[in-house]
């Protein structure tokens, strides 16, 4: 798998000699540099050095976001915009004496969006680059030594004999396996179901192990996340226990927190990474999907999309687990759970915030039927039986969705997410030179994936 290493380049178009240049004396609010330049001093005054002709060009994967009609707006540190780019253009000139450029993502309506980054101008040439781009690379190191791309898969509600047989359906296709072994109580206590002889098993098959522990309550999770006490205690049981077992690594799946209590997990999930770290485990961290144009619903459940600092939980992180699911379910009734647009409008989002060689694409091996008398309450099925459903409809192409809409002769309806359509999944992987894939569950998967996975 290549590995993308995005920038956005600022490239001498030609070089020019012309008189020394003021710098603003604004101060900009923006993120740090991650690079610095020096300016020489005259008399007293701030100035840059020997001007150039300068060219902005957009490359990797902010050229590959332009191209699915994502901009970039350019300012300086005054705030002044001195021009965008997007996929209609793809260059811009920029005024040599220019200090302080200030980056930001532009929605599809071309909007300001929240993720901003500030840069010094090196002089003659500077790279301007996301500060958390190339921070690191998810990847799995296999129980015989070697490395792989990610393939996780996540396991839950069985036993260590059911997720065996799991495993070894898979015909070697999958690397890392997730079995939720941690849940937290009301009271904020964690109940475990870590098995040490299952760990085993995998590790014989040479695949690696990072067990998940999930939280997905706010009320319970504000009782730790807002204890300092009670996050210390939380993350050293987790990394203690996986740790006992032989676990490879661990996989933090605590997704219904509120907003107030994002700078807590922020801070739980750096003491878990730091100590798990410190045993040599790898920390992946599940992240839920947002865009420009998307909105979760409803109101009260918000805080499941806004309130994670995403750069953040990436820089502490090894992997981001991008869960591209469910664009619809019981609260967003009625749609499929992922349709192919929707899938790329979140990872283009989600690659705002993380490295491609950090991020993981999510995969739903599901779909949901859906009851017109009763929609808030669909049926998640696996896609093998879905398939089988098919047949038994009747099929039209929703274009909105770019999947087919099929009716059940009982009235009830569901979208075509079938095995075939896994293909979309895999191929932004390779497009935009993700970690790898991991997908929501055993359980729901079908002979015919593994034959897909491993055909590729």
């Amino acid at each position: 798998m290549r590995a993308w290493r995005p920038a956005l380049v600022l490239v001498i178009a030609s070089v020019a000699c012309a008189p020394m240049a003021e710098v603003p004396t604004t101060t900009s609010t923006t993120p740090a540099s991650t690079s610095t330049s020096t300016p020489a001093t005259t008399s007293g005054t701030t100035t840059t050095q020997p001007a150039a002709d300068l060219t902005l060009v957009l490359d990797g994967v902010e050229a590959l976001a332009a191209d699915r009609g994502v901009g970039l707006e350019v300012s300086n540190e005054a705030g002044e915009v001195l021009g965008r780019l997007d996929r209609d253009h793809p260059e811009l000139n920029v005024d040599p004496a220019t200090t302080g450029l200030t980056i930001r993502y532009l929605s599809s309506d071309g909007e300001p969006m929240e993720v901003v980054w500030h840069q010094l101008a090196d002089m003659p040439v500077t790279t301007i680059r996301q500060p958390w781009r190339g921070q690191g690379e998810c990847q799995v190191t296999l129980p015989d030594g070697a490395t792989a791309p990610v393939v996780l898969v996540w396991q839950s509600g069985g036993s260590s004999a059911d997720y065996v047989e799991e495993l070894d359906g898979a015909g070697g296709g999958v690397t890392v396996v997730s079995p939720i072994w941690w849940r937290m109580r009301s009271d904020g206590s964690v109940i475990s179901s870590a098995d040490p002889d299952y760990v085993a098993a995998v590790h014989d098959r040479n695949v690696a192990i990072w067990p998940a522990i999930a939280g997905f309550d706010a009320d319970t999770l504000h009782l730790v996340l807002s204890d300092s006490r009670r996050r210390s205690e939380l993350a050293a049981e987790v990394s203690e226990a996986a740790q006992r077992i032989g676990a490879d690594g661990v996989n933090i799946d605590i997704e219904g927190y509120r907003a107030e209590d994002s700078d807590g997990f922020l801070v739980f999930v750096e003491e878990l990474a730091a100590l798990v770290h410190a045993w040599g485990g790898v920390v992946s961290h599940d992240l839920v999907p947002r865009s420009d144009t998307w909105d979760v619903a409803p109101d009260e459940l918000s805080f499941w999309s806004a309130a994670p600092p995403r750069t953040e939980l990436s820089a502490a992180t090894d992997c981001t687990v991008l869960m591209a699911y469910d664009q619809h379910n019981r609260y967003r009734p009625a749609g499929p759970v992922a349709s192919p647009p929707w899938v790329e409008e979140v990872l283009v989002h989600a690659l705002r915030h993380a490295d491609p060689a950090q991020l993981v694409l999510g995969v739903p091996f599901y779909g949901r039927v859906w009851d017109p008398e009763d929609l808030e309450r669909p049926r998640a099925i696996g896609i093998g039986d879905l398939e089988l459903l098919v047949a038994d409809g009747r099929a039209s192409f929703d274009p909105s969705h770019g999947l087919d809409r099929v009716e059940l002769s009982d009235g009830r309806f569901f979208w075509a997410e079938t095995t075939a359509g896994l293909e979309h999944r895999f191929d932004l992987v390779t497009d935009y030179g993700l970690a790898g894939w991991a997908a929501w569950r055993f359980g729901f998967d079908h002979p015919e994936i593994w034959n897909l996975v491993n055909s590729r």
